[in-house]
């Protein structure tokens, strides 16, 4: 690099290689620049370590949200109450989060509860933005059991009640702000392994299949 620069200041300034005192005036002049050119970029670096990342959860050990959007739909039909919220730890791993959503509806037939338990891996170095997650649900489900008739349609024969436990995996993500306050959304997909898996409850449990978006969940650390 030194001797490129020497023979760049030779060429601009039409000198003459064979003046030594010259020559060694300018390799001077170089050996300065390349100091100061150092000495700059040290400066630089010290001042990036000393921009730290503020960590809005430095401080924080759980959090709990609700999920306005999820209670709006559910109760889009008369006679029907239902309630979408999460509890969440962030201090069992400062890369992570340990979620515990909960949703609850019922109508005049049909019952729902589940309570899901989800592993949330950042894929930055800090508990914000895009995570991966893997979770466990129970699912209590109350509704009309339903089974294949001999004319080739589905019937439905009695009210029943079952227990289920599947397994789903998803998407989402997280802004937590320095207030305390922050929002999600997430997308997870999975199925049931036990329980009854034909019950016309109204709602997708019912069936073998867990799919469950979460659409603007906000909440509160502390």
């Amino acid at each position: 690099m030194k001797k490129i620069m020497i023979s760049m200041v030779v060429l601009l300034s039409g000198f003459n290689p064979a003046t030594a005192q010259e020559s060694s005036s300018i390799e001077n002049k170089v050996d300065s620049v390349l100091i100061y050119q150092k000495q700059l970029m040290d400066y630089q670096q010290r001042m990036y370590a000393e921009v730290k990342y503020e960590d809005p959860l430095e401080n924080k050990k759980a959090g709990i949200e609700f999920n306005p959007v999820a209670t709006l739909l559910a109760t889009a039909e008369k006679k029907s109450f239902a309630l979408s919220g999460t509890y969440s730890r962030f201090d069992l791993d400062r890369k992570a989060e340990v979620a515990f959503p909960f949703f609850y509806m019922r109508s005049d037939e049909n019952r729902l509860f589940t309570l899901d338990a989800h592993y949330r891996k950042f894929l930055g170095k800090h508990q914000n933005g895009f995570y991966l997650s893997g979770a466990m649900r129970f699912a209590h489900v109350e509704g009309m059991k339903w089974d294949y008739d001999y004319d080739n349609y589905y019937g439905y024969d009695r009210k029943v009640k079952t227990n289920k436990i599947g397994m789903m995996f998803g998407i989402g993500y997280r802004y937590f702000s320095k207030s305390g306050f922050y929002w999600g959304t997430s997308l997870s997909v999975g199925r049931y392994f036990t329980g009854n898996n034909h019950i016309a409850s109204g709602f997708l449990d019912g069936t073998k299949y867990i799919f469950d978006i979460e659409i603007l969940k906000f909440g509160v650390s502390f």
